[in-house]
């Protein structure tokens, strides 16, 4: 349970921080690598947050 919770908190930390990022990159017209790392890296742990319910679940 504890390693659910810490994927969903670094799954939402790393989607706030792309969000960021593309409002930056947005203003300043610069950061678009950044933003796509952050994006990508939140991608992923959602997937594995989501991989790791379904597991539980059954």
């Amino acid at each position: 349970m504890q390693r659910n919770r810490a994927l969903m908190v670094l799954a939402w930390a790393f989607s706030a921080a792309a969000v960021a990022a593309a409002i930056h990159n947005a203003v300043t017209g610069t950061g678009a690598r950044e933003c796509a790392e952050l994006l990508t890296a939140s991608l992923i742990l959602q997937f594995f947050y989501v991989r790791s319910l379904k597991q539980n679940k059954y």
